[in-house]
């Protein structure tokens, strides 16, 4: 990429994807405070 514009799209537009592919992962390994409090005692 030459165009200094599209170096900063591509820049914002992997971090929004960085920011959406995190949440989901989030999401998706949902984990309590609880159960960990269960496993300690």
């Amino acid at each position: 990429m030459r165009n200094f514009s599209s170096q900063i799209t591509m820049t914002a537009i992997k971090a929004m994807l960085y920011n959406l592919l995190f949440t989901v992962r989030r999401l998706s390994n949902y984990e309590t405070i609880g159960g960990l409090f269960n496993d300690a005692v």
